[in-house]
């Protein structure tokens, strides 16, 4: 995720390996609550369910997908 957020800071190109974000989706979701209610991520960001999966990832982490 902060490789996301540094390509955002610098303006550079954000996407990543879809490899690499599905092995985190995998380990991020099933605790993504529990770590928003500890102050982690920020609230869920509604996403399409069909969306790529960056862009689930994004939003479940409560930082904004890019349209």
């Amino acid at each position: 995720m902060r490789a996301i957020d540094l390509a955002r800071a610098l303006g550079v190109d954000e996407q990543l390996p879809e490899s690499l974000v599905t092995a985190h989706f995998a380990q991020v979701a099933p605790h993504a609550e529990e770590w928003r209610a500890l102050g982690v991520f920020g609230p869920a960001i509604d996403v399409a369910a069909d969306a790529p999966i960056q862009q689930r990832l994004l939003g479940l982490t409560g930082r904004p997908p890019t349209m």
